[in-house]
């Protein structure tokens, strides 16, 4: 393998160039353009583009990490970074996993609550909005029962480089990731 003098994460770090050098940064978007416009010629999709995952070796940047490439179309590993990851794929990622148990367990409570209130007066929307969520819920259990929620694995796609792209562009022209993330390029909750 290829060694890298730095990763274009401590390049934007500790050389100071972020926001400054838009010619580098130019420059450094277009090698990254490239690279991921040969793996998508090759039908190839990289899944795992981030500043950490791009060296500069002999002054030009390369796409290194291919651990988690798939072909086009095929299923997404489980390595990503989450920071990284297109809203729509992250919306899939991070879907809690409920089991029938688990749905059928809240709806018991929220009974129990509903039954409760409707002994009391004047409670008709809080007793409302608890019926609604039963619904909710009736239609996931439905839906867990028929395997309608047993959902494969994502499928790799182009856009999901593309939007990594513009996420380590971002962080080129400000200094600064999009979203909080730790260490690990993951996705930090904000409290």
């Amino acid at each position: 393998m290829m060694q890298g003098s730095r990763n274009l994460d401590e390049i934007t770090r500790y050389e100071g160039m972020a926001g400054r050098n838009e010619g580098m940064i130019w420059q450094f978007g277009c090698d990254l353009g490239g690279a991921i416009d040969h793996l998508h010629t090759h039908r190839t999709i990289h899944g795992d583009i981030k500043p950490r995952n791009i060296i500069r070796a002999k002054g030009d940047l390369k796409l290194i990490d291919l651990d988690a490439a798939v072909e086009e179309g095929g299923s997404l590993t489980e390595k990503f970074s989450g920071a990284f990851l297109p809203p729509s794929l992250a919306r899939e990622k991070f879907k809690p996993k409920e089991t029938l148990e688990e749905v059928d367990k809240k709806w018991r409570k929220l009974k129990e609550e509903r039954d409760l209130l409707e002994e009391e007066e004047d409670t008709e929307e809080a007793v409302d909005k608890l019926e609604t969520m039963m619904k909710v819920l009736r239609g996931k259990r439905k839906a867990l029962k028929r395997g309608d929620l047993d959902s494969e694995p994502p499928k790799a796609t182009r856009d999901m480089d593309i939007w990594a792209f513009g996420v380590t562009m971002y962080q080129l022209y400000t200094g600064s990731p999009l979203f909080t993330c730790d260490l690990g390029d993951n996705l930090v909750r904000e409290e």
